[in-house]
C-alpha cells in the first residue's frame, strides 16, 4: 500500500443523515434507523456480541495496514474517527475506486433482549483487541419495531479467521431459515419475503456508508 488519497470528509450530521435514509433489502420503503437514535462513543470489545461467524485473513490484514497507512500519511485512526470525522471517502494507490468508511455500526437489538450487536466493523474489532485498544463506534439504539438483524448475535470465540469465505450457512447464524419462522409484517411493508431472499430480507443496505457493506449483487460478502 502505497499512498491513501482522501476525497472528502464527511461530517457526523452527514453520517446520521445517511443513516435515516438506510433501507431494507427486501423492502427499500422501510427505513429501520428513521427515528432511531444514533450517536458516536467509544467501547471495549467485551461490550458487544458480534453478528459473523467468520472473518477473512487477508481482509483483518488490509484494516491493520491501512490504520498504520492513514497515521502515517494523514494522521487519522481508523478506529477513532471523531464527530468531525463521522466517514471518509478515499482511494488507495491510484485505485480508480472510491471506499467509503464510516465507524463501526453497534445497534442495539430488541429482539435478542436489548444485546448491542455489531453490525459492520468486525475486523478493525480485531485489530483493536490485538493492539488492546477500545474503539469508536455508531452506537444506534430504538430501532424501528419488528425489524430484526437478520441473524442471531454469537460469541467472540465462535468467530473463525479464515482464508476464503464460508459457504451462506456458515456465515451467521441466520435468524429465519423457514419462511414459516418470519413474523408478520403486514403492518409496515406489502413485502413478503420469498426463499431467494429470506436470509437477507432484513439486512439494513449501508453502501452509502461502508465499502464494507453487503453487496447486493448475490450478497456474497
Amino acid at each position: 500500500m502505497e499512498s491513501i488519497t482522501i476525497i472528502k470528509k464527511r461530517s457526523w450530521q452527514e453520517i446520521v443523515r445517511l443513516f435515516r435514509q438506510v433501507n431494507l433489502h427486501g423492502d427499500a420503503q422501510v427505513l429501520p434507523y428513521k427515528k432511531a437514535k444514533i450517536e458516536s462513543r467509544i467501547i471495549g470489545l467485551d461490550e458487544v456480541k458480534p453478528l459473523s461467524l467468520y472473518v477473512l485473513k487477508r481482509h483483518l490484514e488490509f484494516q491493520e495496514e491501512l490504520r498504520n497507512q492513514f497515521l502515517r500519511q494523514h494522521k487519522i485512526d481508523t478506529l477513532d474517527l471523531d464527530g468531525e470525522r463521522g466517514g471518509l471517502v478515499y482511494r488507495v494507490n491510484n485505485d480508480k475506486k472510491k471506499w467509503l468508511m464510516a465507524s463501526p455500526i453497534v445497534e442495539v437489538s430488541q429482539v435478542d433482549g436489548g444485546v448491542p450487536v455489531l453490525v459492520d466493523g468486525q475486523h478493525r474489532f480485531l485489530v483493536a483487541k490485538k493492539l488492546g485498544l477500545g474503539i469508536r463506534v455508531i452506537w444506534i439504539d430504538e430501532v424501528m419495531p419488528k425489524v430484526p438483524l437478520i441473524a442471531k448475535p454469537v460469541e467472540w470465540s465462535q468467530m473463525k479467521i479464515l482464508t476464503k469465505v464460508p459457504e451462506l450457512t456458515k456465515k451467521r447464524d441466520f435468524r429465519y431459515k423457514w419462511l414459516s419462522e418470519v413474523p408478520d409484517i403486514s403492518s409496515f411493508s406489502n413485502k413478503k419475503p420469498i426463499k431467494k431472499n429470506l436470509y437477507y430480507f432484513f439486512y439494513r443496505d449501508l453502501n452509502k456508508i461502508t465499502s464494507s457493506a453487503v453487496r447486493r449483487e448475490g450478497l456474497s460478502e
